[in-house]
């Protein structure tokens, strides 16, 4: 029998639903001519194989959905950073401290990627843990777009990145206030 922990591949799962299925059809012909031991017996069979499905097609859902996210904050991350080198020259936001220095904060992809998922924390404090997978990965999937060859950020994606931005230098400008960046 199949069993979902020891193995992955999706065609053993398909061949596990198809004996499931015949094994459905033929207690459906069958059942008449058996005692009730015997169906119970194969019915337990049933609800085995079904549930071992079950699991496994549950568990493959998320670990698409959670795969889902993670290329696609990739790819905003890095979207984020062309753009920003685009409006400025470089990967760096320049800021102006409270007492009138300036201080250069540079990002990376590194940095980008813990930023949209502090993005990330806060959906799932906001929504719980079950809507905000559904919910990361729509804003994500909506947060990106093609021209060409060239994924850019959508309004969207802006959004999204500009607010971390701007959380990260707020950060750093009440970091400064209280003597931690120099």
């Amino acid at each position: 029998m199949w069993n979902p922990e020891e193995n992955d591949n999706i065609e053993d799962a398909a061949i596990s639903a198809r004996s499931l299925n015949e094994l459905l059809d033929l207690m459906y012909i069958s059942f008449k001519k058996m005692n009730h031991l015997q169906a119970e017996r194969l019915l337990g069979l049933a609800l085995n194989i079904s549930s071992d499905i079950s699991v496994w097609i549950d568990e493959e859902e998320k670990r698409r959905e959670n795969n889902t996210i993670e290329i696609y904050r990739r790819r905003i991350a890095i979207a984020a950073l062309e753009r920003m080198k685009h409006k400025t020259g470089s990967n760096c936001v320049i800021v102006n401290m409270p007492d009138g220095d300036i201080h250069k904060i540079d990002f990376d992809e590194k940095s980008m990627l813990k930023l949209l998922m502090r993005f990330e924390r806060q959906a799932c404090s906001e929504y719980g843990i079950s809507e905000s997978t559904s919910f990361i990965r729509s804003t994500y999937m909506n947060s990106l777009d093609i021209n060409g060859h060239t994924e850019y950020l959508t309004e969207t994606g802006k959004l999204i990145v500009d607010e971390l931005l701007g959380e990260a230098i707020t950060w750093a400008k009440e970091k400064y206030f209280s003597g931690g960046i120099n």
